[in-house]
């Protein structure tokens, strides 16, 4: 990945930069870009995340990237964001199993080490794309304040 700038991913860490006025079509296509860039993520990396291989793998238009992310390096910010977002809702899916019972730390403990196994090995397109997106991070401090966020759901 070249050097972004400061502006480049931005502090936007919690919301994606979405257009607020996307047509449902619109949506879908932005998630495809996405999804094509986490497959290359998972396959060779964020550093081969560029808008031709994301157009290649998504079938799409150069336009249509830079429409939806603007940069690569908002398109990855993005990708990281989407990662973040799924494994969130994981943990609060399996916290909420806990909040009708009494909680006993043997039990959560096994709870939450099951999650953890299954997002980072029985997924293992999840685990690798959540180690290459903290890798990401520890490289460039513009990716770090959505790792931040990423990791307060674990508070």
């Amino acid at each position: 990945m070249s050097k972004p700038s400061n502006d480049d991913f931005g502090a936007r860490s919690k919301l994606n930069r979405a257009p607020a006025n996307l047509t449902q079509r619109g949506a879908e296509r932005r998630d495809a870009l996405l999804a094509a860039a986490l497959r290359i993520i998972v396959k060779d990396g964020p550093g081969s995340v560029t808008f031709r291989t994301v157009v290649a793998e998504a079938k799409a238009s150069h336009g249509s990237v830079a429409y939806y992310f603007g940069t690569r390096e908002e398109l990855i910010r993005e990708a990281m964001v989407l990662v973040a977002n799924r494994n969130i809702e994981a943990l609060a899916k399996m916290l909420r199993e806990f909040e009708s019972t009494p909680i006993e730390l043997a039990s959560l403990a096994t709870t939450i080490a099951h999650h953890s196994t299954q997002q980072m090995i029985e997924d293992r397109s999840m685990g690798i794309t959540i180690i290459e997106l903290h890798l990401a991070a520890a490289r460039y401090p513009e990716l770090r304040p959505v790792l931040h966020d990423w990791g307060r759901a674990y508070a």
